[in-house]
């Protein structure tokens, strides 16, 4: 039986910020759950498997990731409400692509010549403030696009 995420409490938007709010909901779990050497194992496996493009692995990713991942672009539309979806799902996108390179790639300790780590838990107010600007960027392009918000925006 598949579980219905859009039916449980959704993170308020009466926040001074909801979208960097909404980002921190999202990311800061999985950063969370990185710090840590059994949560680090996961973090990566979790990731291999989003840049899997196999079937087990989309069919996971779609059981059990999707229903998040609908609930985080539902929310992200009424906080950004001049976004259509299809710009929301993009966001969504580069968001899992930042999330994933700060979880999972070793790359940032050569670029940085050992002084920084993949998946430091200190940098999760960056992580969060740069996926946060993504979305707000997207949505000053999607008002300039069409200045007139899509009152038709069912998923």
């Amino acid at each position: 039986m598949k579980k219905n995420y859009a039916s449980q409490s959704r993170p308020s938007l009466d926040t001074p910020d909801p979208v960097l709010e909404i980002v921190r909901a999202w990311a800061e779990p999985a950063v969370n759950v990185r710090s840590n050497a059994s949560g680090e194992a996961f973090s990566l496996l979790v990731a291999r498997s989003v840049w899997d493009q196999g079937s087990v692995a989309q069919q996971m990713l779609q059981r059990y990731y999707d229903p998040l991942a609908e609930v985080f672009i539902d929310t992200m539309m009424r906080a950004l409400p001049n976004c259509d979806r299809v710009t929301i799902v993009w966001g969504y996108e580069y968001a899992i692509g930042a999330l994933l390179m700060h979880l999972a790639d070793q790359r940032v300790e050569r670029l940085s010549a050992g002084q920084a780590t993949s998946g430091d838990p200190t940098r999760l107010n960056d992580l969060v403030s740069f996926i946060a600007s993504g979305f707000r960027a997207l949505a000053k392009s999607a008002s300039e696009r069409d200045p007139e918000p899509d009152t038709d925006r069912a998923s």
